[in-house]
């Protein structure tokens, strides 16, 4: 038997039921680039290309009332500056993923999922991470994630792992609740990416439940709570911490521990088939305890040379809101034209430095089905933080023709303009165009 039949052999003797059905589904994307800051092989703001590869592999097995998912979708990109100076070379970025659930009762169910990914990560905003294979999930030009904190350097050799044990529960026809806890494990995985990405770990939970108060509309309740322990955060000169240091030269942040959670309330309306609303309020509190920064070289101020520094610890709490509004701009025909908009002010954690701080984004989306094979799509993000004041705007538009329902070929472009605080290789304009085959064994939409 193979691994996924015993995983889901394990999770069937919960139910009494047997693993009936095991699938093997197979995806390959190659992906051509051309533009700048998409390659760090080259000075920054040089047009370069790269090609990524991405294979995939993806086991299910099925059970009367479990399933069992596991995937393997390396990430390889070869750069091709195209001069002796800087010569080609290809980054890998190995991503696995896995997804098992069982029904337990008719209202009741269980759930394991996670992650782990190593290698080579492509942080540059016009360079799409790509999406898992299988069936549902082959968007071939992909969706570049919305605005977020970049680090200072393009690539980053990381290791990341994330498990999420969850469990729902119904108990009525109006009422679902839900709980999940899980553990985050994230760093540099070489000496010099741990200087840019950080050790973080920790535990989180989350409880959430859902009221169905009329079949227009749902009311959700929301707590998140996570503990992270970082290991040392480097500093470079002339950078300073959020909670009270004010070192000056390069140093590292040790000792830091953080203790968040958020509380969110969402109201949900389904105002008609074409429109549909979303609000949310609530509150983050955050704990960072004490910590002590400690200077790693000397620049001629003796006294800052070779002393930890203490950093105080501080709580503190930001609020929370966020609005959606999702418009299908035809509801009784075809082709649909889907619009959505989202408006949000809410904390972000810095996962490179540690800190967390308020930020205010928008994202614009549109999806244009215009026949079975042809699909039209654009997306549009701003963000804006206001301590440390920074700037982060990404777009894309992207066509895909599917001649087949296993086969898509796709282009666009991507363009994206950072100004952070921390100089960087993003800061300033970047674009990159790009076209891309994707096949598979199942249908990709």
């Amino acid at each position: 038997m193979s691994p996924a039949g015993l995983c889901l052999v394990l999770l069937g003797m919960v139910s009494g039921t047997p693993p009936e059905n095991l699938s093997l589904d197979l995806e390959g994307r190659l992906e051509t680039l051309v533009g700048t800051n998409i390659s760090a092989a080259v000075p920054p703001k040089h047009v370069s290309a790269i090609f990524s590869l991405t294979p995939g592999v993806l086991l299910t097995d099925r059970s009367q009332t479990g399933v069992l998912k596991l995937s393997y979708t390396p990430l390889l990109y070869l750069t091709v500056p195209g001069s002796d100076a800087y010569p080609a070379k290809v980054l890998v970025l190995n991503r696995f993923n896995y997804e098992a659930s069982n029904q337990l009762s008719r209202a009741s169910s269980i759930s394991l999922i996670g992650a782990l990914w190593f290698g080579d990560q492509n942080y540059s905003p016009v360079v799409n991470q790509g999406l898992a294979p299988g069936s549902g999930t082959g968007q071939p030009s992909g969706i570049p994630p919305p605005p977020g904190q970049l680090p200072a350097v393009q690539i980053i050799r990381v290791i990341t792992s994330t498990t999420q044990l969850g469990f729902t529960l119904a108990t009525s026809a109006t009422v679902q609740l839900a709980f999940a806890a899980g553990f985050l494990f994230s760093e540099g995985a070489n000496d010099a990416s741990r200087l840019e990405l950080p050790l973080q770990r920790g535990p989180f939970v989350v409880a959430r439940s859902e009221f169905l108060l009329s079949e227009r509309d749902t009311l959700t309740p929301a707590l998140r709570v996570g503990f992270l322990t970082y290991g040392p955060i480097f500093w470079t000169a002339g950078s300073t911490v959020e909670n009270g240091s004010s070192v000056t030269v390069a140093h590292f942040q040790e000792g830091l521990e953080l203790l968040g959670s958020e509380l969110t309330l969402k109201w949900g309306h389904q105002e008609s088939r074409a429109l549909r609303t979303e609000a949310a309020v609530g509150l983050a509190v955050f704990n960072q305890s004490s910590s002590s920064d400690v200077p790693v070289g000397q620049t001629g101020e003796l006294l800052w040379y070779a002393r930890s520094i203490p950093v105080p610890a501080e709580t503190f709490a930001e609020p929370i809101a966020r609005a959606t509004v999702y418009y299908n701009v035809f509801p009784d025909e075809e082709p649909p034209l889907q619009l959505g908009a989202t408006a949000a002010l809410a904390p972000i954690l810095n996962q490179f430095a540690g800190t967390v701080y308020e930020r205010v984004e928008g994202i614009l989306t549109a999806d244009w089905t215009l026949s079975p094979y042809v699909r039209l799509g654009a997306l549009a993000g701003a963000a804006y933080s206001f301590s440390p004041p920074e700037t982060d705007i990404r777009a894309e538009v992207r066509a895909a023709w599917s001649p087949a329902t296993s086969v898509a070929i796709a282009g666009g472009v991507r363009a994206a303009w950072i100004n952070y605080v921390v100089p960087g290789a993003f800061n300033g304009f970047s674009w990159s165009v790009f076209i891309n085959v994707t096949g598979a064994t199942g249908a990709l939409f």
